[in-house]
C-alpha cells in the first residue's frame, strides 16, 4: 500500500510514503509552471499525471481541503486547482482533511496559526521522514498529510 499526501495549490508538494509510514518513496514540489521530481528532473507542469503514474491505483491519498477565508477569489482558485488535480488522480481512496484535522492527528496540536503550524510540520518531517530529497514548508505539510493517510488506513479507514 502507498500513502500520498498533497499540499495543494499553484505552489505545492506531494509525498508518497511506504507502508511503514515514514519512508519516502517519491516526492514532488511545484510552482505555477514547473514540477520538480526528487531525482532533480524539472518537468512541464502536469503534477497529477506525473504523480498518478508513480503511485498506482490502490493508494490512499490525503489532499488538504481548502480553507475559505476572506479572499473568495483565492479560495475559488485553490478549489479549481484541487478539482483539476483530483480529476487526474486515480487512487483507491481520497481523503479531504482540513488543516485542523490533519494537524490534530499528526502533530497532536489543536488550532494553531499558520506560521507555527508550518514550523511544527517542518520539525516533524525533519525528525521522522526517511529519504526526503529536500525540505520546505510545502513538502513538510505533504509528508504530514501522507502520514494522515497512513494513520487513517492503519485505523481501518476510520
Amino acid at each position: 500500500m502507498t500513502y500520498l499526501g498533497v499540499d495543494p495549490g499553484h505552489s505545492g508538494a506531494a509525498v508518497s510514503l511506504a507502508d511503514d509510514g515514514l519512508t519516502v518513496l517519491a516526492a514532488w514540489r511545484w510552482t505555477p509552471r514547473v514540477l520538480e521530481t526528487q531525482d532533480g528532473r524539472v518537468l512541464a507542469y502536469s503534477a497529477p499525471h506525473q504523480i498518478a503514474a508513480v503511485i498506482g491505483p490502490h493508494a490512499v491519498a490525503a489532499v488538504e481541503a481548502p480553507y475559505v477565508g476572506l479572499s473568495h477569489r483565492g479560495s475559488l482558485s485553490l478549489a479549481e486547482w484541487t478539482g483539476g488535480f483530483l480529476s487526474g488522480l486515480d487512487v483507491g481512496e481520497i481523503l479531504r482533511p482540513t488543516a485542523a484535522e490533519w494537524r490534530a492527528k499528526v502533530l497532536h496540536v489543536g488550532r494553531v496559526r499558520r506560521a507555527p503550524a508550518k514550523a511544527l510540520a517542518l520539525r516533524a518531517a525533519a525528525l521522522h521522514a526517511r529519504g526526503l530529497p529536500w525540505l520546505d514548508d510545502h513538502v513538510a505539510e505533504a509528508w504530514c498529510l501522507a502520514r494522515f493517510a497512513w494513520g487513517w488506513a492503519r485505523r481501518g479507514g476510520a
